[in-house]
């Protein structure tokens, strides 16, 4: 499965980045990062049940690459003891990474969801249109 692929490359980037900045700083991203995970796993359930979409993991694969980037960028500010603004910034930055990210898979799965729906309302309606076809054949052989 492609979310366990990347969530593993994003925990050791988690943990490398535990390692140089404070909890308290790391709180936020945290729960960015899992909620982006929840919303990648729940997607990825979903495309596996309907259609894959191959393109929402193209895009995702450059947000990784920022993701981890801006992690790296944060472990950055603070080994090498950055202004605080710098570190502000880059904490900032390694947050919205994941909400971007977040918000890609949310999006993607609306889409998934949307999808079934109408190929759902499509095969009942086709569905539908043939149980009378028949009889009004007959009817009209009358």
């Amino acid at each position: 499965m492609k979310s366990k692929a990347y969530w593993e490359v994003i925990e050791a980037a988690l943990k490398d980045t535990d390692r140089a900045v404070p909890q308290p700083v790391m709180e936020p991203i945290r729960r960015a990062a899992g909620d982006m995970k929840a919303e990648m796993e729940s997607y990825e359930k979903t495309e596996l049940q309907t259609v894959q979409i191959p393109e929402t993991w193209e895009r995702y694969e450059k947000q990784h690459q920022e993701i981890t980037g801006n992690l790296q960028k944060l472990s950055d500010t603070y080994n090498n003891q950055a202004a605080d603004r710098e570190k502000q910034a880059a904490a900032e930055k390694a947050e919205t990474a994941f909400r971007d990210g977040e918000t890609l898979f949310s999006s993607m799965h609306k889409l998934l969801e949307f999808n079934q729906k109408f190929q759902e309302q499509a095969a009942y309606l086709f569905e539908a249109m043939v149980r009378r076809s028949p009889a009004r054949g007959k009817e009209q052989g009358r």
